[in-house]
C-alpha cells in the first residue's frame, strides 16, 4: 500500500510528528506540502495529513501554494482513505482549523477520512509525538478494517 505522510508546518513541530509517524510505518513516504504538489496524492491508497495552524486559522505559509492548488483542483481522490493530524493551541477560537481545512479539502475531492481527527494542543504539555503514537495504533486497525470490508 502506497502511504504518504503529508506535513505542513511553521516551527518544525509537525515534521516531528511526521517523523515518528513515518518510523512506526514501514514504507510510508513523507512529502513537505512546501513546494509540492496536490498530484502527489494521485496513485496513492493512503494519506496522514500533518499540520499546524497559524494566524488567524490558516494553513502554515509553505503549505499554503499545496491548499490553494488542491482545492482549485479536479483530482479525483475516491481511491484515497485519509487521517489528519491538526496542531494548534485551544486558547486561540482558530484551534487547529489548518487541519480541518484540509480535511474539507480532501473530502470534497472523494477522498474519505479514516478516524477522527487528531487536535494535539500546545496549550495541554501533551507532546503531540506521543499523541500521534497513540491516535496512529487506532487509525491502523480502522484503515485495515475499511480495506477488508471493501475488498
Amino acid at each position: 500500500m502506497r502511504l504518504l505522510i503529508l506535513v505542513g508546518t511553521m516551527t518544525g513541530t509537525a515534521e516531528m510528528v511526521a517523523d515518528e509517524l513515518a518510523a512506526a510505518l514501514d514504507g510510508a513516504e513523507i512529502v513537505a506540502m512546501d513546494g509540492g504538489d496536490p498530484a502527489v496524492l494521485d496513485g496513492a491508497e493512503a494519506c496522514i495529513l500533518c499540520t499546524s495552524t497559524y494566524g488567524d486559522g490558516e494553513v502554515p505559509d509553505g503549505a499554503r501554494p499545496f491548499y490553494d492548488t488542491l482545492c482549485a483542483s479536479a483530482l479525483d481522490l475516491s481511491g484515497l482513505r485519509y487521517g489528519v493530524i491538526a496542531l494548534g493551541d485551544s486558547s486561540y477560537e482558530t484551534f487547529c482549523e489548518g487541519g480541518r481545512l484540509f480535511d474539507k479539502a480532501l473530502a470534497v475531492r472523494g477522498a474519505r477520512r479514516v478516524g477522527e481527527i487528531l487536535c494535539c494542543d500546545a496549550s495541554s504539555g501533551d507532546m503531540p509525538e506521543e499523541k500521534a503514537r497513540e491516535w496512529l495504533e487506532g487509525w491502523r486497525d480502522a484503515l485495515a478494517a475499511e480495506a477488508g470490508a471493501t475488498a
